[in-house]
Order: C-alpha cells, then sequence, then structure tokens
C-alpha cells in the first residue's frame, strides 16, 4: 500500500490459491449414468491487481488465471473425468462512485477460455447500479449485459451459439412508512425482454414484487 495523500492511496495485492470439488453422490451413484471412478476436480487460482481508493471513490483491477484439472464431463455413456487441463483467464475492472446520496457501481469482466469452446462462460460480462437515498426513499436501478456464449443442446447433440442480452431491474423502497414498516416495491425485467441464460432452461419476463416488512 503506498499513499499519494492524506485521503486516498493505491494498493498492490496478489494471491494464489488452490482448492478441490469432490464428485457428488448423483454423479457417482446414479444407475445409468454414475461413475464410481470419479476423481476430484482440481482447480488452482491466480489473481493480481491494483486498487485505488479515495474518500468517495474505489477502483479495482484485477487480472486472473484458473487453471481446472479432472473437471467432470457428461458423455451420454455417462460422466468421466476430462484428461485435458482447462485454463480459464481474463480481466475485471471494478469501482463505485459516491456523490452525497447517489452511489454509482459499475464492473466489466472479460473471461476466455484457452483453446477450448466457451461453453456458458460469456467473453464479455457487465453490471450498472445507481441507488439514491434518504430518510424517507430509496431507489435503484440495475443494468446486467450479458455476451454470447456458447451452450451444449443435449436434445439435438449440438453446440448453440446463445445471443447477448441486456436486462434492467428497479427498486423503490419506503423506509418507515408506517411506523416500523417498510414498503418495497420491486420490478424485475423491466422491458420484458426475452433471453436465454441456458439452453433447455426457461426464463422470466417482467415480475413485480411488492414486499412489507416491519421491525419489532
Amino acid at each position: 500500500i503506498f499513499s499519494d495523500s492524506e485521503i486516498s492511496y493505491w494498493k498492490l495485492f496478489s494471491s494464489f490459491a488452490t482448492s478441490f470439488i469432490a464428485p457428488s453422490q448423483y454423479k457417482m451413484f446414479d444407475p445409468d449414468y454414475g461413475n464410481l471412478n470419479l476423481n476430484p476436480e482440481e482447480n488452482k487460482t491466480h489473481e493480481s491487481g491494483i486498487e485505488y481508493v479515495a474518500n468517495n471513490t474505489r477502483i479495482t483491477v484485477v487480472g486472473f488465471q484458473r487453471t481446472e484439472k479432472n473437471v467432470t464431463l457428461w458423455k451420454p455413456s455417462g460422466y468421466i473425468n476430462d484428461i485435458n487441463k482447462q485454463k480459464v483467464r481474463g480481466v475485471e475492472v471494478e469501482g463505485n462512485i459516491s456523490f452525497q446520496n447517489l452511489t454509482v457501481q459499475a464492473n466489466y469482466t472479460f473471461t476466455e477460455k484457452v483453446k477450448q469452446e466457451p461453453l456458458r462462460l460469456p467473453k464479455h460480462a457487465a453490471n450498472l447500479g445507481i441507488t439514491y437515498t434518504t430518510s424517507k426513499l430509496q431507489w435503484g436501478t440495475h443494468f446486467r449485459y450479458v455476451g454470447t456464449r456458447k451452450d451444449q443442446n443435449f436434445a439435438t447433440n449440438t453446440i448453440d451459439k446463445l445471443a447477448a442480452f441486456s436486462l434492467v431491474d428497479a427498486r423503490v423502497s419506503f423506509p418507515n412508512f408506517i411506523g416500523n414498516a417498510t414498503a418495497t416495491l420491486a420490478l424485475t425485467n423491466v422491458f420484458d425482454t426475452p433471453y436465454t441464460e441456458f439452453v433447455g432452461y426457461s426464463t422470466l419476463g417482467r415480475n413485480l414484487n411488492i414486499g412489507l416488512q416491519y421491525m419489532f
């Protein structure tokens, strides 16, 4: 950490981590697709980045790389371990800025699989959130962008390309609406955007949620 003034500083950081994921009982003991010889998935992740923090601002840039071994795959004959190592790398930029009652948060992630089909993994993804808060009102809106990616279609045994999509959500809360009660209205997928997140799974259209919370 090094400071360039009394109210701001820069931070350099790096980390290395390992982990494993044990195969589920279903993947091992299912009578049709189970495999008792499955090995745990093993991951090694390295991250390095820089962060700037000031009185009302925080900006972080991180580069990452993850190596995966023994990834569990599904085949028509059953579950197996992938004999090839898989590598994922990318960069993430994240920041938030506050202006009195207004807070803006945003992030962008670039991710790629090295020499592999990017199944269910968009190369570009981004989020933007804006929140305004007072003693009697809090409102916010959230924008989400997911880029193109590919997914396996088990019905046709093909790899399908999925279109990019953007979603907008909105929320408003009224603290102490009646006594200690807080009323909330949340509208998801404001523009009723049709989209596909995963092949074979349905997605929600526009939804309105109304909530009332009382603190004793």
